[in-house]
């Protein structure tokens, strides 16, 4: 918001100082009402309120992260330049990063799964990512509120890193897809049955709206 008029009374009162934490009503308030909506506050920023300026975000609960078959993905993928190039990745496809224009872009990656910790989650606000195993089998986990500690998030490059609890894992393995929608809390990497290396692309689709 910018130019709340509460704040803004406040700060015109010649004989009281505002009360330093008075903005913080409002998150507790829009949160608590729009929470049983499946609408989740995901960030906050009350840096400039002497300003009568805040930010408060809010996300859909509901847009959840989804297993799908390649098959299946290439039906709604928009790009004919990304279908093809899905259509050619095996375990001889070169690693590196393709872009096909301002939207899509695909990284083919390996590395080594790992066990289970205490890590950060991976958020973002205005892309999809969808994870497709070349080779192998992991775990992505999610989870789906932040810890009291807010991360801090990269604008620019439009990720950040999260403490959160998990609630839930997808497994899949070859063939298979995960598509991460914007606002998911997820974390790829982790070993299904036995530790692995494991080859993958995963697509980083420039829009909040649609695949």
């Amino acid at each position: 918001m910018s130019g709340c008029p509460s704040r803004g009374l406040i700060n015109k009162l010649s004989y009281m100082k505002p009360y330093t934490n008075y903005c913080d009503h409002c998150a507790v308030l829009y949160d608590r009402v729009l929470r049983k909506y499946g609408i989740e506050m995901y960030e906050k920023d009350f840096s400039k309120v002497n300003d009568c300026k805040c930010v408060l975000r809010f996300c859909n609960q509901f847009l959840k992260p989804e297993k799908i078959k390649v098959e299946n993905l290439i039906k709604i993928i928009k790009n004919e330049k990304v279908i093809d190039f899905i259509k050619t990745l095996n375990k001889d496809s070169s690693l590196g990063v393709y872009e096909f224009d301002d939207k899509y872009v695909v990284k083919v990656i390996e590395y080594e799964t790992k066990e289970e910790e205490n890590e950060t989650y991976e958020l973002h606000k205005n892309h999809f990512d969808i994870h497709i195993l070349i080779s192998g089998e992991e775990k992505i986990l999610l989870a789906d509120k932040l810890s009291e500690e807010f991360g801090t998030f990269d604008e620019f490059n439009d990720g950040g890193l999260f403490k959160c609890e998990k609630t839930t894992e997808i497994c899949y393995s070859e063939n298979e897809a995960v598509i991460i929608p914007p606002l998911a809390l997820h974390m790829a990497g982790y070993t299904l049955k036995n530790k692995q290396k494991i080859k993958k692309a995963i697509i980083k689709i420039k829009n909040k709206k649609e695949i």
